[in-house]
């Protein structure tokens, strides 16, 4: 009998061992006292601590690091951190908040941040480094460590957020929220096929990811209210499947634009709509779902009847909520673009029409475009800009309360002709842009009406012009002081257009401009709020353990106790 209770004890010793886990244990072998403020201070001759780090070293063990204000550095080797420890070294887990930058220098490893928060101390950089910085040759030279799984944390008023630069790593169900400025990345990729799934990104002054890598995943995340964009691709684009991206900036930024149709697919909803990113394609309608539409080298697409709401106060939200790029004989028309959502014409864009649109805060720009044909549509707030353009005709347009209602930058050979500029701070500014013709044009009530940028030389105190052929003849101009004593509809004197530059025939009346009537035909659905990671859950890491473990102990004791009855029988 007192072996069966012998046997019976150990084997509930031995399930409450493995249901509780030896992380304790090896805390406690791991455990010294922690190094104090004082004592940082007479190692580094009273200079005062600027920066924290906590590093996981390559062989498991952590090291603490204080950077002092004379730059130099003190460590400590054997820290008492709020991390706790598996005893084969692969499984990190928070135990309290985490004060001070994590580095991570140890491959094949799980950092679960069990709910708690990461905090910097001191200044700001980034939060978590996934990788080895050589200090002894270069602040800069990083070398990413590979297979790591960062979860389940909240990061908070970041600098920078999550630096990786190695493959195959994992962040997941991380909330990264504010501070920063307009250069702050959330996450920074630069490795190769790693994976940002299910985090939360919100209110950041910068961007929410950055891709500088190759083969990167990005699934299931909400992103919202960054200051700069959603995410930007200075290298090229991944796998974007199902996130949400609400009230940024601009929801994408691109160097390289996607290579296929599928790398942002439909599932990636921008303000409660879906994404098209059309690549390649030929003769598409773009469906008047969308909620954002990228065309890169298409020919004969037609994007027609969408509507973006954004609800935001923000001038500059979605500025690129139409795009084209190296696109050929499409049609961008009567689509209804609010609140910062505006009209980017690229690179090589050729034969284009961009006709009865209303666009709110986010303008219409063309860059290095020619033969695009833009007419009939409604400006409000942001105006229009062409630049290195040739051979536009802009017709029948209105511009009203925008800072630049036009603004002409290295554009030549454009015909602007029979369009409203209203209540601008400056009708028309232009800059090193010649042979442009402008007639039939209304300047009404503007601060200015044009503004020449030329180049001034001190030496030998030369002013240089560069926009001198353009002809301005047969406009409107609400500044006109003339008369038309023969009143035939012109004024007897030139207009003044800006210095030497004159309207020989200025309209006495304004010309008879149609305003275009346009109503949104749907609206965004409400972004949904609750999307990522605001909840950390469980890591699938610890869920297997704890049942593995518990498997096992079973196991152990039902052996333990069959064998026992048999002896006893």
């Amino acid at each position: 009998m007192k072996k069966i209770v012998l046997s019976l004890t150990l084997g509930l010793g031995l399930l409450s061992f493995v249901l509780i886990g030896i992380q304790p244990f090896f805390s406690l072998i791991n455990s010294n006292s922690p190094i104090t403020q004082l004592e940082v201070s007479a190692q580094s001759n009273e200079q005062e601590v600027i920066h924290k780090e906590i590093t996981i070293m390559p062989d498991g063990h952590f090291l603490e690091t204080y950077l002092c204000e004379n730059g130099t550095y003190v460590h400590n080797e054997k820290p008492d951190v709020p991390i706790s420890m598996n005893i084969f070294r692969n499984y990190y887990t928070f135990t309290g908040d985490v004060y001070g930058h994590l580095v991570i220098e140890r491959d094949n490893i799980v950092v679960d941040g069990a709910g708690h928060k990461l905090q910097l101390e001191g200044y700001r950089s980034f939060a978590i480094s996934a990788g080895i910085r050589d200090r002894a040759h270069s602040n800069t030279e990083f070398v990413g460590t590979n297979n790591v799984v960062i979860t389940n944390m909240i990061i908070e008023n970041l600098g920078y957020g999550i630096e990786l630069a190695g493959s195959n790593n994992v962040v997941s169900k991380v909330t990264l929220t504010g501070g920063g400025d307009s250069n702050t990345k959330a996450i920074w990729d630069s490795g190769s096929n790693n994976i940002i799934r299910e985090c939360r990104i919100v209110a950041t002054e910068g961007t929410g990811i950055y891709v500088a890598g190759s083969g990167t995943i990005i699934s299931d995340n909400y992103i919202a209210d960054n200051g700069a964009s959603g995410i930007e691709f200075p290298g090229s684009a991944g796998m974007l499947k199902n996130n949400k991206l609400v009230n940024n900036r601009r929801v994408f930024d691109f160097d390289t634009l996607p290579s296929t149709s599928d790398i942002i697919d439909p599932s990636n909803m921008v303000d409660g709509k879906p994404a098209y990113c059309l690549v390649n394609e030929h003769g598409k309608t773009v469906p008047s779902e969308a909620g954002y539409v990228l065309l890169s080298n298409c020919t004969n697409v037609t994007v027609e009847g969408i509507s973006i709401l954004n609800n935001s106060d923000s001038l500059t939200h979605n500025s690129n909520g139409v795009y084209l790029y190296s696109t050929r004989d499409s049609l961008v028309k009567r689509n209804y673009l609010q609140d910062g959502a505006g009209i980017k014409i690229g690179s090589s864009c050729q034969n284009l029409t961009i006709a009865e649109n209303y666009v709110g805060s986010g303008g219409i720009s063309l860059v290095s475009s020619s033969n695009v044909s833009i007419t009939g549509n409604k400006v409000h707030v942001s105006g229009i800009s062409l630049y290195s353009t040739t051979g536009c005709l802009m017709f029948n347009n209105t511009f009203s309360e925008c800072a630049t209602g036009m603004h002409l930058r290295t554009a030549h050979q454009n015909r602007i002709h029979q369009n409203s500029i209203t209540n601008c701070d400056i009708g028309v500014s232009i800059f090193k842009s010649d042979k442009n013709v402008f007639d039939g044009n209304n300047f009404v009530s503007n601060g200015q009406d044009v503004l020449e940028n030329h180049l001034t030389f001190e030496w030998p105190g030369y002013v240089y012009y560069e926009s001198v052929n353009n002809i301005w003849d047969g406009n409107f101009w609400s500044s006109y002081t003339g008369k038309d004593a023969n009143r035939d509809g012109v004024g007897d004197t030139p207009h003044i257009v800006y210095e030497d530059k004159r309207d020989n025939f200025p309209l006495i009346s304004e010309v008879d401009i149609p305003e275009l009537i346009l109503e949104p035909k749907n609206s965004s659905s409400p972004p949904d709020t609750t999307h990522g990671a605001s909840e950390p859950l469980p890591s699938t890491e610890n869920i297997t353990i704890t049942v593995t473990g518990f498997v096992v102990a079973v196991v152990i004791f039902s052996v333990l106790l069959v064998y026992f009855k048999k002896r006893k029988h």
